[in-house]
């Protein structure tokens, strides 16, 4: 999948490998998160009104919190079920 998106212009990132500021700025600069559901998705918290998160899971549908972010701060959600 990493490839795939690299080939879109998609940037991948592992936020466990920076520092708490640099995480913070990486979701304030960021226009679209992409990450499985979990800790990745705590970057959305601090995106600008009008960007995106795209939520993988390979669970069945289920009330995400970060869809519930996402709608609080103005961002476009979209939930990706994986097999």
């Amino acid at each position: 999948m990493e490839k795939h998106l690299a080939s879109v212009g998609v940037t991948t990132v592992a936020p466990e490998k920076l520092g708490l500021l640099d995480q913070i700025a990486l979701g304030a600069n960021a226009a679209t998160v992409i990450a499985p559901h979990g800790a990745g998705l705590v970057l959305s918290a601090f995106m600008n009104s009008g960007g995106r998160v795209i939520e993988l899971s390979s669970g069945d549908s289920f009330e995400s919190c970060y869809r519930r972010i996402a709608a609080h701060l103005g961002l476009e959600y979209a939930y990706v079920p994986l097999p």
